[in-house]
Parts: structure tokens; sequence; C-alpha cells
């Protein structure tokens, strides 16, 4: 929502809290920036996948990072406010959130152009980074790393072609969170440069660094397990003498996993007498059609006793079911899956985790030394009616059909499940293990992999020359000259301008016009008083105005355009004649 300046004269081309000046005692500063917030500061309350782990790097960031200063762009003035009041729950320290300001994406312009940052680091690889390339190249004084992180890399074509068009370079790093992601963005990279008739291999780095924990999702060795799964048990009204297995994840057929071969493997366990201590606990965000699938396919399946759905718990129950489980699962089949942060959640708490050996899991899970992995397979070829429709079938739906193509091998399944339940010394065996391994997920190590790679890139941005490029040459920048149609009347440099009923209230007091907080950066006091000034005198052009405009401080014919433009709006000025346009 739009929000009220709160007076006229406190503004003008300013933002929020910013530092000035690149070095400190004579030393360069290390500068980072984001045109990423990292906070999803929404209403929606139950959250999972991208925006927690981009809210946990974000905190992390801070906690654990090096550099002096931490710029973060947001869309508009209230994101960037709400970040600030987010960021005092966030991160309890104010000496820490002293390195951390906010501006508005507005402001990425100038800061473009003026700052030396040491890396501009995107939470998402695809959305921001194509056009911060074109903005580097074409206002940068010295070249500026890029870098972006991935998540689910399905339904990416068209940004995977924006990235080959924008003129990524050798510096620019795109952090793959496991080897299978790494795979997939080399050969996505080549594939639509080979359609470009590019050369095959893009100069982009791909290093591998993954999610990371919070300290506070490791569970102590020492701590008492078994008073905290009773408590837990009690609190979740949980059998207290079963072997209770756990899934945490999106209850989603089309955007985690499909349940019905689970399930019918699950039936015939139980009809075999395996599961009469067994009960599985099935928790994640879900909306009501995802709920009502996984609820019929329960009691289709006669599995009402064994299977407990948890839908859209609260933050606080997270802690409770890791400490209540015996078993953590996660047969995942779905190509959204990328990295899998809750096997690792899971190692952290304790647990021995089965999962599918699918994507990012393999990289989590050392097969039969932390947990066990179960075979995955899946079919190259898609049928004929995906065939040159990928691009115009919903993004779900190619999830759903991909998974269907997908299959985790049940056998292996059923035997990695009944040699966990059976035997609880091989689960507390994985379960140290997988103990020891989660340790190299802490944040602290890598904030500290981050910070490795953010200086490679700055040597390396340093040892390449660099030479700005003209924005004409940018294929991927926006021009609002192409929606000059829309309205009745497009003016040029002829057309005449003339005082407006509004413009001598405007010169007394500047607040007898509204003004929106996140247009305060493009509306200069100066200018405006010299452009109201002038048309009282006299009606003169466009082109005049423009001219007075840049005189009192306006760095382009656009800044001034923008400010006859609201003043237009608000009948300071009227169209006197028109000039050679239409």
């Amino acid at each position: 929502m739009a929000k009220l300046s709160p007076g006229a004269m406190a503004h003008g081309r300013r933002h929020c809290t910013a530092h000035s000046g690149a070095t400190m005692l004579g030393v360069a500063m290390k500068h980072f920036a984001s045109a990423d917030t990292f906070l999803d500061v929404s209403d929606w309350n139950f959250r999972m996948g991208r925006p927690l782990a981009n809210e946990a790097f974000l905190r992390a960031l801070l906690q654990h990072g090096h550099f002096e200063r931490y710029t973060f762009f947001a869309p508009d003035m209230a994101a960037a406010h709400a970040w600030q009041k987010k960021l005092i729950s966030l991160v309890g320290d104010a000496t820490t959130r002293q390195r951390a300001q906010v501006q508005p994406h507005l402001a990425l312009r100038a800061a473009a152009a003026r700052e030396p940052y040491q890396v501009f680091h995107q939470g998402d690889f695809t959305y921001f980074m194509p056009h911060l390339c074109e903005l580097r190249r074409s206002l940068a004084q010295a070249r500026w790393p890029l870098c972006g992180v991935t998540h689910s890399l399905d339904s990416l074509q068209m940004r995977f072609l924006q990235l080959s068009l924008c003129g990524m370079a050798a510096c620019d790093a795109i952090v793959c969170t496991s080897q299978a992601a790494q795979t997939l963005v080399r050969a996505k990279l080549a594939e639509v440069s080979a359609g470009l008739g590019q050369p095959a291999s893009a100069p982009v780095m791909t290093p591998v660094i993954p999610l990371g924990l919070a300290d506070e999702a490791f569970v102590a060795p020492d701590s008492d397990a078994q008073a905290a799964r009773r408590a837990a048990r009690t609190a979740l009204r949980l059998p207290p003498e079963a072997t209770v297995l756990l899934s945490v994840g999106r209850l989603s057929l089309r955007g985690k996993a499909d349940w019905a071969p689970i399930f019918e493997m699950l039936h015939d366990m139980k009809r075999e007498g395996a599961l009469d201590q067994v009960v599985w606990v099935i928790a994640g965000g879900s909306a009501p059609e995802g709920l009502a699938l996984l609820q019929t396919l329960v009691a289709r399946h006669e599995l009402q006793q064994q299977v407990r759905l948890l839908p859209n718990f609260a933050p606080a129950v997270r802690p409770r079911l890791y400490a209540a489980a015996d078993i953590y699962v996660s047969l995942v089949d779905n190509l959204q899956e990328t990295f899998g942060l809750s096997v690792i959640e899971a190692m952290a708490a304790g647990l021995p985790v089965v999962a599918s050996d699918y994507s990012g899991y393999r990289d989590s899970v050392v097969h039969e030394q932390t947990g066990l992995l179960v075979p995955s397979y899946n079919l190259p070829e898609a049928p004929s009616a995906m065939r040159h429709t990928l691009g115009l079938l919903d993004p779900a739906m190619v999830r759903l059909l991909a998974a269907q193509m997908t299959a985790v091998s049940l056998s292996h399944a059923r035997q990695a499940l009944t040699a966990l339940i059976d035997n609880p010394e091989l689960r507390a065996r994985l379960a140290t293990a997988g103990r020891r391994r989660a340790e190299r997920y802490r944040y602290a190590a890598v904030i500290a992999a981050y910070e490795a790679l953010w200086e490679e890139q700055a040597s390396m941005a340093q040892a390449q020359p660099w030479q700005q490029m003209p924005a004409a040459l940018a294929p991927l920048s926006a021009d609002l000259r192409a929606y000059a149609g829309y309205a009745t009347t497009t003016l040029d440099a002829q057309s005449m301008l003339r005082m407006g009923p509004r413009a001598k209230a405007l010169l007394r007091d500047p607040n007898a016009a509204s003004r929106y907080e996140d247009i305060l950066p493009l509306l200069d006091l100066k200018v405006e008083r010299a452009l109201l000034e002038a048309v009282r005198r006299g009606r003169t052009s466009v082109h005049n105005l423009r001219s007075l405009g840049r005189q009192a401080g306006a760095q382009s014919n656009g800044d001034v355009d923008f400010q006859l433009g609201w003043l237009l709006k608000h009948g300071a000025l009227q169209l006197a004649q028109m000039g050679g346009g239409r």
C-alpha cells in the first residue's frame, strides 16, 4: 500500500539510513549488497522452503559475517520499513543490526554507479541477476561480482535464457546447493547457449555451497533424549511405546511427493503385521485440496491408526516433532526438490534418516553410514503430449507428470524401514553419525564458505579489464516509451505547458499536493520550484523546462519529465499547445 509522506519538506532524494564513503581508517571496506531483502514480510503464516531458508541466511549472515556494511534493497518504502521492524525481532543484538541498512529499489541506479561493492548477492539466482548484470555494465565504475543461489530449478527455461543474454562474467557465480543442482545449471546454460549459437560453456562460476542450519536446530549429544521424547509425545498425543516415523514437508502431490505408492506399501506391511507398533507422522504446509487428497489416500488404504496428518503446524511445534520421532523419512520424487533441508534438520536433531536417493539428498546422507538411501529411477523421454508443450503446461502439472515417471524403489524402502524399525541399535549408530555429519551444515561454516567465494569473486573482478557498455546494448532493459500509445497525448520537446490552478498553492506550500513516500526520491523541491517559477512567467516548452530542470539539479531529461508528469497530474501544470508528437 502506498504511504503518504509525513511532510514534503522532509523529502527530496532521500532513502532509509545510508552510509557514505568506501574506506575506514584508510582501508577499503567490504560492502555486501543485495536486491533481495531475504525477509518475507507478508502475512503468510505457514512458510517452508525458500522463504525460511532466506530468512535463516540473513540472520546467519549478520551474525557470522565479517563485512563492515550490508545494504539490502527493498521493493518500496513500505517493504523497507517492514524489513527494519522484522530485523529487530530476527537479530537481537543492536550492534550487529547497525551494519545493515535498507534502501528502496529506486536507489539502485545511483548506488550501482557509486558504490564499490565486493559482491552483489541474491537469495535466488534467476529474478534479479540478469537485470543487475545490465545495470552493472551500463553504470558501474568498476566491475562488482554478482552471486545468486539455486532453490527449485524446474520451469526456469526463460530465466536461463535471460542469464545467457545479459552478459554475465567469469567473476559471477550461481551457487548450487547440491551436486544435482550444479549438474542441472551447467546443462541448462549449455543448452540455452547452444540454442543461441553462443559458446557451449558459460563463463559463470557454479560452486556448491549447501543451505545451512542455525545452532538451535542441533540437539546436544548429551541431552536427555528420552525425557524430551516423552514430553513431545505427550504434547502431540502420540503413543509412548510406538516407533514413530516422521516426515516434514509440503503436503502436496504436485509440489513435493506422491504418497500413494508409499501408502500402498504400508497397507501391505500392515496386513502382514509389520506395523503393529508403528505411527507415521506426516507434517507440513498444505492447501485444503492437498490435505483432502492425503486423507482420502489414508482412508482408502485403511491406515488411520498408523498415519497421523499434521497440516500447517505452528513453528513452535517443529522441535517437538523431531524430539518425538525415532526415524525420519523423506521419499521425495519431485523436481521441486533441490536440496532437502528437513533431512539435515533431522540429522541435527539426532534422528536416523531414510531418504530417496534423489537430487540433493545424496549429498546429505551417506548410505549405511549416516542413514539409508532408497534407489530412485526415472525415464528420459517425455510423452508426446508433453513434447513441445512444456512452456505451455502449468509448472505444477509438469512436476506432477515428471514425478509419475520417477519411481522410488518400494522394495528397498520397505527393507530400509523394516531394518530401522526392528533394530534400535542400528538407529542409534546412524543417528550418531548423522549428527556428526550435520555439523558441516552449521551456518558459521556455510557463511565462511560464502565469504571465501566472495573474496575469490572480488579478486577475479579486479583482475579483469572493465569498460561500461551503452544501455542500448542491454536487450533486457525496460523502457516506458513503448507505452506511449496508451494515453490520449504523448508530449514531446515542442509541447507547450502553462501554469495550472494548483501551481501557486504549491509554490507557497509543497504539502498542497499529496506525495507518496515511494516517489520522494524522484521529486526534488529545487527542481519543482524552478519549473513552477518558469511557467508562472508564461507558457514555455518542454524543451526549455527540461533545460531549466537540469540546471536546477536534475540529472537527466527523464528526471525532469517525471516531475513534469507529477505536476500535470496534480493540476499545477496544464497543456497549452501540442508539439509535433501524437
